[in-house]
């Protein structure tokens, strides 16, 4: 079940800086799981 929500507490300004804008477009629009290797690929886990 995925539920239209937009990133709050800042997750909307901080995403983008972190995994660039067009990442940070495709996980806030489309809802779709990250892996954690994905994760640790564009710099959201260290």
């Amino acid at each position: 079940m995925k539920i239209g929500t937009i990133p709050g507490d800042g997750g909307a300004w901080l995403l983008p800086r972190i995994v660039g804008w067009s990442k940070a477009c495709k996980m806030a629009l489309t809802g779709d799981a990250v892996s954690a290797q994905e994760a640790l690929a564009c710099g959201l886990v260290s």
